[in-house]
């Protein structure tokens, strides 16, 4: 698996051995293995390793690197563009950022703009280091994760399908569902976790856990894991989504989206949020900006604005740890409809 990410990511990014690949990923992320360092090695490539993600340092440290190629992972890409714009934003020598999750096309296109480089996105995971990913050069598809990998020698099919999310029976293009993979480099399995293995493993398919679509052409769009869907009204919400949309607002820094119970069943939709440094932003200027970008469901009900969240040392949101962190998840938090706003 570890060679065939590495001859994979080096074709994917068109390495040479003149590039020097810059991140500053822990070391069991498998974004750092797979990629930067099998890619580094794949092509005969410099790799350049910092302790931890810095938004201040970030840039220093690229400059200093003199980096062609920086993988990123998740709110990595929003705090840097977030910074204040600085007359010496173009003064770097990346030629490529890779990472996930897809952002929107306006958001990529000022980071290319600002920071004169390139974006790819992909859509990957430890299970497998073959999932998909965009080419460099071809015209971006709003909100895909590009196509299936491909190794770069013949005989290696990576293949991508949807699967119905209840019955796991494939399905076909522009249905969503729970995205499956199959390939020559997938996990042999869980660490004696017979139970997991059994739903993840099935007649050669990996099963993601992951919910989304590809269209007629192959792309991949990614909605949402299986278990942060959100259910309200009737209505299936992507807490993604969701996020993107809050995290454009000038004044917001991050923020993570989940259900909190319903007095009416199903869930409601609550929004955490970090701001910027010197902003503070308002519950309701914040529902109206969703609500301007967002079907009236999808706004969130309940906001709760703090300091910071609760992460894993790769920087992800700890979702579980909000969802533990007290009984009442609504108490002393802002609401839309206490506060008599209507949005229909």
């Amino acid at each position: 698996m570890y060679v065939a990410a590495g001859q994979g990511f080096a074709h994917w990014t068109e390495a040479t051995s003149d590039d020097r690949f810059f991140t500053c990923l822990p070391y069991y992320h498998a974004n750092i293995q797979y990629y930067s360092t099998m890619g580094a090695l794949a092509a005969g490539s410099t790799l350049v390793v910092t302790d931890r993600f810095s938004a201040s340092r970030f840039w220093g440290q690229v400059r200093e690197a003199k980096a062609t190629i920086v993988n990123f992972i998740g709110m990595m890409m929003p705090v840097l563009a977030k910074n204040e714009p600085s007359p010496g934003d173009k003064d770097n020598t990346v030629r490529l950022f890779y990472g996930s999750p897809s952002f929107p096309p306006e958001f990529l296109a000022d980071f290319q703009d600002r920071f004169d480089t390139d974006i790819i996105v992909g859509f990957g995971m430890t299970e497998t280091c073959y999932g998909t990913i965009e080419k460099i050069g071809v015209e971006r598809r709003a909100g895909s994760s590009g196509e299936p990998r491909q190794h770069p020698q013949g005989g290696f099919e990576n293949q991508v399908r949807i699967a119905d999310a209840v019955t796991g029976v494939h399905v076909g293009v522009d249905t969503v569902g729970e995205i499956t993979i199959h390939n020559p480099a997938i996990m042999p399995g869980y660490w004696r976790n017979d139970e997991q293995n059994t739903e993840t493993l099935r007649d050669g398919w990996l099963y993601t856990g992951d919910l989304g679509w590809v269209d007629s052409d192959g792309f991949l769009y990614f909605v949402d894991r299986k278990k942060d869907i959100i259910r309200r009204r009737g209505e299936n919400i992507s807490s993604q989504e969701v996020e993107n949309v809050v995290k454009r607002h000038p004044k917001v820094l991050d923020c993570a989206v989940l259900a909190v119970p319903s007095e009416l069943g199903e869930d409601e939709v609550k929004a955490y949020v970090t701001p910027r440094e010197g902003a503070t932003p308002d519950p309701e200027e914040l529902v109206y900006w969703c609500a301007e970008n967002l079907a009236y469901f999808k706004v969130p009900r309940y906001w709760e604005i703090r300091d910071e969240l609760p992460r894993t040392p790769s920087l992800r949101v700890r979702k579980d740890v909000l969802r533990q962190e007290r009984e009442d998840l609504i108490e002393g938090c802002f609401d839309m409809e206490a506060a008599g706003i209507k949005l229909r």
